[in-house]
C-alpha cells in the first residue's frame, strides 16, 4: 500500500494548538507547538520566571503587593502575563 504524508494531520493539530494558545492567552510553546525558529532555552526560562515571579510566597516584609494576594489571584495574573 501507499504511505500517506502525515502532515495533513499534524497541520490540523498545530492549528488547534495555536487557537487554544490564543484563547487561553498562553505562548504556543506551552502547548507543544513549535515554529521553525523556536525560542532559546534561556528566553523560555526567562519568560517563565517573569510570568510566575509573583506566584511564590515570600516573607511579608519582602513581598510585593501582588505577592500578598490570594494564590488563585496570583495564578490568574501569572497566566495573563505569560
Amino acid at each position: 500500500f501507499t504511505a500517506h504524508d502525515p502532515q495533513t494531520y499534524t497541520k490540523i493539530i498545530d492549528l488547534y494548538a495555536r487557537i487554544m494558545a490564543t484563547q487561553l492567552g498562553l505562548p504556543p510553546h506551552y502547548l507543544g507547538y513549535t515554529t521553525d525558529n523556536p525560542a532559546s532555552a534561556e528566553k523560555t526560562e526567562s519568560s517563565l520566571r517573569w510570568a510566575t515571579k509573583d506566584v511564590w510566597p515570600r516573607e511579608r516584609e519582602q513581598a510585593t503587593p501582588a505577592q500578598l494576594e490570594p494564590l488563585d489571584v496570583r495564578l490568574e495574573q501569572a497566566a495573563k502575563k505569560a
